[in-house]
């Protein structure tokens, strides 16, 4: 494909369109060949879903195929200077995908005129960024050497980097050359006037963060153009599908010198939920894995012959995992008195039957514990994943009638302080199967609490989560890794108050606005035992002793297994994952994960090719 292009002088040779260094990518099977079009499948209108995975981000260092071991990527090397300095060289002759170089300028573009820009980031610096006395500092040394000085050690940078690439916020890179047509601060007035007039945008901040936000929103015409450092770049899109085409400038090749990625185009069919798993039963997939569900494992293994294809059943951090998020800030006075008392907490989680809830819902496949760690970290210790966790409805009704919570008169329900029946409101907004949501309320039906499910759109959940609108209870999932449970403990301290992983998030608002030295009178101060937990993962996060970084997260283990602010089912389990019998260098052995792996690039998505 690109060398007819470079016959009809439509691209550069080879030897101009590589690195001087290009990265060395493993293949898995042997050196691919050329050509095709894999086929893939999104059941999100807006989004790329299956072509997540097929498509090799660019992030600046990854997870090695151990999935542990943080490796240079774009850059060509990283080392510290003390444990407060980390510095970053980059391949010297990588280029954007419309043939511009990369340099040191992307970086000070993203970090002057975009990250620290008060008119687009009004918010500030992400929290990768800020350490507890101040922010980052960014230094550049060349055209291909910057430092990120931080004000205390930061030893989780690198896992939190892994997760970025290009157009997101925390990504330390952005094409200054195509985006300052959207800046104030470089474009013609004139020019930057007629794009505001041509897309109907009322200010430039609106024009440029329309082209940030289009970046991952393949749907979007601005991301036609848009120049990459990914393996693949939109090249069409249509009503119901999406096309990508290789990256004529990608900077990786094989142990032969041959540049990736083998296959020259992606083509991601656009269908409705409903139809998703019956184009995967079909073989209309090469690969599948973002949308799949052990529900419909069945489904997958019946068609296998017929769409010459295998299932694989990968490990899955955080897809089996189902976690119970009790909100201690809940609107219901009664129900926030309750939530907020440990004996309650207890009875509901003894009336959990997590190996009747494993058979339904994973097929028996994953782990039933408690809210802790998986097995596999170093961090784990089994009667973390025991406390509270055997059912025990005997044990559970015994501890509601101590706390003085009466049946009604049919003895169906319990009945509140206040004489009401005793329920709680659960919402669910597509992060979790509706089904699971429906065991938990038969099960906790046995101890006297209804459960009120109502399934929303899930957007409204997000947003009812962030403005603690009226939910007592959701659903979530978990599974992180070490290094992102370091980083972002959300299910053991209140760290969050927007996306799905919400218990407390008045809580989570304090500790925000504490921190940034803002006021908090509209929030509420938790109580001193989850400060002290907050300023215990402060200290977690800049702990570069392992000893003492030991200590100090089994001091967060040990109070959820005391307290247990969050209730965990199950986790550790496993993902049906589907490739068609023509994907060469498919790894059959995987891990698939929203952690710090960034969904499957560790599996080198690039060195797939399709056999002849």
């Amino acid at each position: 494909m690109l060398a007819a292009m470079v016959a009809k002088g439509e691209l550069p040779p080879l030897e101009d369109r590589l690195p001087s260094e290009p990265y060395i990518a493993k293949v898995s099977e042997r050196i691919g060949s050329y050509g095709g079009t894999l086929n893939l499948v999104s059941n999100e209108a807006s989004k790329l879903g299956d072509g997540r995975n097929g498509i090799t981000v660019a992030s600046l260092v990854k997870a090695d195929t151990d999935t542990t071991t943080v490796i240079p990527h774009l850059a060509k090397d990283f080392y510290w200077e003390g444990n407060k300095t980390l510095v970053f060289v980059l391949r010297e002759g990588v280029k954007w995908s419309d043939g511009v170089p990369v340099t040191t300028e992307d970086v000070k573009f993203w970090w002057n005129d975009y990250i620290n820009n008060e008119t687009l980031r009004p918010q500030g610096l992400d929290q990768y960024y800020i350490t507890k006395h101040g922010a980052m500092q960014l230094e550049v040394v060349d055209d291909y050497t910057f430092k990120m000085h931080f004000q205390d050690p930061k030893p989780m940078i690198l896992e939190c980097l892994a997760l970025e690439s290009e157009f997101i916020s925390g990504y330390p890179l952005m094409p200054a050359h195509y985006m300052k047509q959207f800046h104030e601060n470089y474009a013609d007035k004139a020019s930057l006037q007629a794009l505001m007039e041509e897309g109907g945008y009322e200010n430039w901040k609106l024009l440029f963060e329309s082209h940030v936000e289009a970046y991952w929103d393949a749907r979007s015409e601005q991301n036609i153009g848009a120049p990459s450092l990914n393996s693949y770049v939109v090249s069409e899109i249509g009503e119901n599908y999406i096309k990508m085409e290789r990256n004529p400038y990608y900077w990786k090749v094989d142990s032969e010198g041959h540049q990736l990625p083998y296959i020259d185009e992606m083509h991601i069919q656009i269908v409705g939920k409903e139809l998703y798993h019956g184009k995967v039963a079909t073989g209309e997939a090469d690969f599948a894995g973002r949308r799949t569900t052990l529900a419909e494992l069945a489904l997958y293994k019946s068609g296998e012959e017929a769409g010459d294809y295998k299932v694989y059943l990968w490990n899955a951090v955080g897809d089996a995992d189902y976690m119970v998020l009790l909100n201690f800030n809940s609107s219901n006075e009664v129900n926030h008195e309750l939530i907020n008392n440990l004996k309650f907490r207890q009875a509901l989680s003894l009336a959990i039957n997590r190996e009747d809830f494993n058979e339904v819902i994973n097929y028996g496949l994953a782990i039933p514990q408690q809210m802790t760690l998986l097995p596999t970290s170093k961090f784990y210790k089994e009667e973390y994943a025991r406390s509270y966790a055997d059912f025990n409805l005997d044990k559970a009704n015994a501890m509601l009638d101590e706390l003085g919570l009466k049946w009604d008169s049919g003895h169906e329900y319990r009945l509140g302080p206040d004489g009401k029946t005793l329920s709680f409101y659960l919402e669910e907004g597509g992060e979790r199967a509706i089904e699971a949501s429906e065991l938990l309320g038969e099960y906790w039906k046995k101890i006297g609490l209804k459960l009120n499910i109502k399934a929303v759109d899930r957007d409204l959940f997000h947003e009812h989560l962030r403005d603690n609108v009226a939910i007592d209870v959701h659903l979530t999932k978990y599974g992180m890794m070490d290094g992102a449970f370091i980083e972002r403990p959300n299910m053991f301290i209140p760290v969050e108050y927007n996306g799905t992983d919400v218990w407390a998030p008045l809580w989570a608002k304090w500790r925000l606005n504490e921190y940034a030295g803002e006021s908090n009178q509209d929030y509420e101060k938790p109580p001193q035992k989850v400060v002290d937990l907050i300023d215990t993962w402060e200290k977690l996060k800049i702990e570069v002793d392992p000893q003492e970084q030991m200590k100090l997260a089994d001091v967060l283990l040990k109070s959820q297994s005391d307290n247990l602010w969050t209730l965990g089912i199950t986790t550790g389990g496993v993902k049906p994952v589907i490739a068609s019998n023509r994907l060469g260098n498919f790894i059959p052995d995987g891990t698939y994960t929203y952690d710090f792996l960034q969904y499957a690039q560790y599996i080198n998505a690039d060195t797939w090719y399709l056999k002849k």
